[in-house]
């Protein structure tokens, strides 16, 4: 997603073009005798509408300078400015020639000059082939040019042969998002996938058309009941107003840009082959063509979620690849399409393009011990908002749900022989409240909540490949650095994360009063006082009666 949004703000950035050519000079008295420029595109893309439009005209006069006699270019425009453009540009005196306003960004006037762009009728497009696209006998003017990106182009005697790059990018890009970095079992997980493709692709006039984009996903067994919940193509993606820095002397400000996309319906599913197919262009089969149905690097955007199951991510991270195949047209090669096609004019272009998401789940651990730390078995706690499935061993419980907001949905769960419980398929942020229902034998219960917290699983290491490109003088002209699909598992056994099991300590009870009545104790008490005292008083007795 970041990339694909780095390469449409380069797309969409309109860029000044100055003069490009070298200057014209005439010989002081001669007259200037041209009058018409051209305009050429380079890197146009094949099957990408270039139209232009003319947004001032252009006054030359020659001016005697200390280098001779050069041209001087001045923009006229009669009448009022529109308020598109008065916001920038200010006449010069009473005259019809316009000036940019002191103080006045490069952006401000390129904004202003697109907004005023979009109110006039076109002077003349053309479509790129996979040569340069070239706009001739043009009068002098300052032009605009309108294609995936914009470009404010001058054009007079000292330049009449202006030159412009177009950036659209000729190679598709493709990235997969998750929503979280972590879930627990029973949650629901989100995936966005989107997918930004040229038109034609390949170089020059050799470039096939995009027909239709084949989308499959391998939909792991950890997912369940997933479904495909938005499909868009997006035109234009969204951009947030930025205001300037007050610290910094750079214009970074920025208008908002509000989203243009297409929303494709009545696909829900990916169905039992895990494949979906997406039309790119439309087939003229009484002319035998195709026709894009969407601009040059427009992105696919798709959005769908399922359910974390029980059981089968346990103690590894959770991977979910998509891959994207771009289909072209295939009617000059001969090529019958076998892949699932509804026609036979394209096929499967010779890139696929994949990327991955990833997440993590986590376990929890318990140890109930006295206070002279030694492990207490018997323990049965509860935790609120928590669903739980016994696993294979005891004191091992495996999550179905978590929703701390439920009040009537709890779990209960007791210790093993060594004191030990843990809780596996949580999500890290999770927070669990614990209470204890019943001590052991012979000690006390806690009167207070503790809460638990997960740890991680597993750690997972994908290994890294560079390519690089050198021209035959050696420099280094393209690289590529990619993650391999080969990667190394530390699974963590449940015994290891019991360094950081949460101790509960329970202390032995001392004896209570019996309940119920006031007991015999006292009986026994009174008995053998009045036992001593009658001894006392026989022997006091002996003794007087001896004297």
């Amino acid at each position: 997603m970041k990339n694909f949004k780095k390469m449409m703000a380069l797309a969409l950035a309109m860029v000044m073009v100055l003069a490009m050519s070298l200057p014209v000079f005439a010989a002081k008295g001669d007259e200037i005798t041209a009058t018409k420029g051209t305009i050429t595109v380079e890197n146009a893309a094949n099957g990408e509408t270039y139209t232009i439009y003319k947004i001032f005209d252009a006054t030359i006069s020659a001016v005697e300078g200390d280098n001779g006699v050069a041209d001087s270019v001045a923009y006229k425009f009669t009448g009022d400015l529109p308020s598109t453009l008065s916001g920038v540009f200010e006449k010069v005196g009473d005259s019809d020639y316009v000036k940019v306003k002191a103080g006045t960004s490069d952006e401000a006037v390129i904004a202003a000059v697109k907004s005023y762009a979009a109110t006039l009728s076109e002077v003349t497009h053309k479509v790129g082939d996979g040569d340069p696209v070239v706009f001739d006998n043009l009068d002098f003017g300052y032009y605009y040019v309108t294609s995936s990106q914009g470009a404010n182009v001058t054009i007079d005697s000292a330049n009449p042969d202006a030159v412009i790059y177009d950036k659209n990018s000729k190679t598709p890009e493709v990235g997969k998002e998750v929503e979280e970095t972590s879930y627990s079992i029973g949650d629901t997980v989100k995936y966005t996938a989107t997918f930004s493709t040229p038109n034609f692709l390949g170089e020059g006039k050799d470039a096939k058309q995009v027909t239709k984009i084949k989308v499959e996903d391998t939909l792991p067994p950890y997912l369940s009941n997933v479904k495909i919940t938005s499909i868009k193509v997006v035109t234009t993606p969204a951009q947030e107003a930025v205001e300037d820095d007050p610290n910094t002397d750079e214009d970074e400000s920025k208008a908002a840009v509000a989203e243009v996309s297409t929303p494709i319906t009545g696909i829900t599913s990916f169905g039992d082959s895990k494949t979906i197919f997406i039309p790119w262009s439309s087939y003229d089969s009484t002319n035998n063509t195709w026709s894009s149905l969407y601009p040059n690097n427009a992105q696919l955007v798709i959005e769908y979620e399922g359910t974390l199951n029980s059981t089968t991510n346990i103690g590894k991270d959770d991977r979910n690849d998509i891959t994207f195949t771009p289909y072209v047209d295939a009617r000059d090669t001969g090529d019958d399409d076998d892949d699932d096609d509804d026609d036979d004019d394209d096929k499967p272009y010779e890139t696929e393009y994949s990327d991955h998401a990833e997440f993590k789940t986590y376990a929890a651990a318990l140890k109930k011990i006295d206070g002279s730390s030694n492990p207490l078995k018997g323990a049965t706690f509860t935790i609120k908002g928590l669903t739980v499935i016994p696993g294979d061993e005891a004191g091992v419980y495996i999550v179905s749900k978590y929703d701390p907001e439920s009040d009537d949905q709890s779990a209960e769960l007791s210790t093993d022989d060594n004191g030990k419980l843990y809780i596996v398929g949580l999500a890290e942020d999770v927070d669990l409240v614990v209470t204890e229902q019943k001590a052991p034998n012979g000690y006390n219960k806690l009167t207070e909540t503790v809460t638990l917290e997960p740890q991680l699983m597993e750690t997972t290491k994908y290994k890294t490949a560079t390519w690089e490109k050198y021209d035959s003088h050696g420099n280094l002209i393209d690289s590529k650095t990619t993650e391999t699909t080969e990667y190394t598992q530390n699974t963590k056994k449940l015994t290891d994360l019991d360094a950081a099991a949460l101790k509960v300590v329970n202390n032995k009870g001392t004896e209570l009063p019996s309940t119920g009545g006031i007991g015999t104790t006292i009986f026994y008490v009174i008995g053998a006082i009045l036992v001593l005292g009658a001894g006392i008083l026989l022997v006091t007795r002996r003794r007087m009666n001896a004297n």
